[in-house]
């Protein structure tokens, strides 16, 4: 099952301070108004679009983005689950099935607005960026000789400011040298933008294949998605288990204090070394009896205070919680046991003759 993601990102230019868009996986890319050029290599894009972002977005709704930054501040990524859909129009989504088989073409046509959508193969560096990546699409970056390509099917006229002789202008270079007086001739904005016009950011597809596990192992890199899963009372045994033992305090908390937390689990993090983390498994429905049992021989009076109120405290343990030296141990021990004996229940125990004599 494919899970899809989108992105925009944006580079600043080192030379003039510009802002401009990257879209797409490109190895390479230009300034629109001072023309320097940038290679962006798997280094690059590793930093850019980081792993987490694939967990995060799995949380997302289809409207909803997030943004991230990072390279010292020079690239802005904002990155979304959801699509694919066409880049020029955000018609309705393509089929990702039908791009498998429409990879050889390289292209696919918008049902919307008719325009053509790139497609390709997740390459090496897509794959470092996310192993699963499968399907790039909708990338309208161009790379070096793409753009000079594009620059050369749209001649301008342009004269030497000092000897008005035509220049030749081919979009490489904004320091044009005049060929009949050398003079260095720097292109006016004008003129520039009309070789490259400024670029829109526009989305870029990552198509990558997930199963449930995948797709687990994916949130697992986002802290907020697992206190989000810890406190979901459908949560699976499993992931429950494996919460359970998460580095975060918080979240184990979370998972001790859910309704869907199974006994096993509830038996590990009543033993847990962070104290807020037990007291919020102890008082559970399903913690087993051995668990309430170890309560009662806790040095801490409030755990076995709340082995004397758990429902699944043994009879032994309430016996022995009885003769607590707490006075508010006993007193709970001996209110349940009292409650139990009047439900018909015989907990035992041989009392003491003052107990006998008190009615206790």
């Amino acid at each position: 099952m494919y899970e899809v993601f989108w992105f925009k990102v944006l580079f600043e230019c080192r030379s003039c301070r510009t802002w401009f868009p990257v879209n797409g996986i490109a190895p390479s890319g230009k300034c629109y108004k001072c023309g320097a050029a940038y290679t962006f290599g798997p280094l690059f894009w590793t930093q850019t679009i980081e792993p987490d972002c694939f967990g995060k977005a799995l949380r997302l709704g289809p409207q909803e983005g997030c943004e991230t930054g990072y390279l010292g501040g020079s690239t802005r990524t904002v990155y979304g689950h959801g699509g694919p859909d066409c880049p020029f129009c955000n018609g309705p989504p393509l089929d990702p099935v039908a791009l498998e088989a429409l990879l050889p073409k390289g292209e696919c046509a918008c049902p919307a607005c008719a325009r053509t959508i790139r497609l390709r193969p997740a390459d090496e560096v897509c794959r470092a960026i996310n192993p699963r990546a499968r399907i790039l699409v909708g990338e309208t970056a161009l790379d070096e000789e793409a753009q000079a390509l594009q620059a050369g099917t749209k001649p301008v006229l342009f004269s030497c400011l000092q000897c008005g002789a035509a220049l030749r202008i081919d979009g490489t270079t904004r320091a044009v040298t005049c060929e009949f007086c050398s003079a260095s001739n720097y292109l006016p904005d004008g003129v520039w933008m009309l070789l490259h016009p400024v670029p829109k950011p526009r989305p870029f597809h990552m198509l990558c294949e997930y199963d449930e596990r995948a797709r687990i192992d994916a949130r697992w890199l986002d802290e907020n998605a697992r206190l989000a899963d810890a406190a979901n009372p459908g949560l699976s045994p499993e992931l429950c288990f494996r919460l359970a033992r998460d580095p975060n305090p918080r979240i184990r908390e979370r998972v001790a204090a859910n309704p869907a937390a199974p006994a096993d689990v509830l038996a590990l993090l009543v033993r847990d070394s962070v104290g807020w983390v037990a007291k919020a498994a102890a008082p559970h429905p399903f913690l087993p009896p051995a668990a309430v049992a170890w309560l009662a021989t806790s040095d801490d009076s409030d755990r076995r205070e709340i082995a004397a109120r758990h429902p699944n405290a043994p009879h032994e343990t309430l016996r022995l919680l009885a003769r607590d030296r707490d006075a508010d141990v006993k007193s709970a021990a001996r209110e349940r046991i009292r409650a139990l004996e009047a439900a018909g229940v015989i907990v035992g125990g041989r009392k003491s003759l003052l107990d006998r004599l008190l009615g206790r």
